[in-house]
């Protein structure tokens, strides 16, 4: 069997899950990072007209990656001077959007409340924020 991860010899399977979640977030994170300082050179904050965030959301096989998502949003930033800080990437990796309460969702909530913070939200489409209708 061929595998990336080697799950635990003790503990249950939500365990070997929950390890499994926090290594590919470490991952998503290692290669957002290096995807916003490539950005950050192409624009620095000096150069900017705003500042935004920028979110993206993955749920299943069919979509693109989070990765590939802040790319194309740190590029369609780059276009539109949009200075996005490293902090103001949220996302949520594996997640339905149906659901109201998820990290990245939240936390940029919380970026948005803070007066002066963003001028300027960044997602592919707005069922990355939220399924329902309503």
């Amino acid at each position: 069997m061929d595998t990336d991860v080697l799950l635990p010899q003790t503990g249950n399977v939500r365990d070997a899950a929950r390890l499994t979640d926090r290594e590919l977030c470490q991952k998503i994170d290692h290669e957002i990072d290096q995807l916003v300082a490539e950005y950050h050179q192409r624009l620095p904050r000096d150069q900017a007209e705003c500042c935004g965030a920028a979110y993206a959301r993955y749920s299943s096989r069919f979509q693109n990656s989070i990765v590939d998502q802040v790319r194309t949003l740190l590029e369609k930033a780059c276009e539109l001077k949009v200075f996005i800080p490293r902090e103001h990437i949220c996302y949520d990796a594996a997640t339905r959007g149906y659901k109201d309460r998820r990290r990245g969702l939240d936390q940029l909530r919380a970026i948005v409340k803070t007066k002066g913070a963003v001028q300027t939200l960044l997602v592919l489409s707005t069922h990355r924020l939220s399924r329902r209708s309503y």
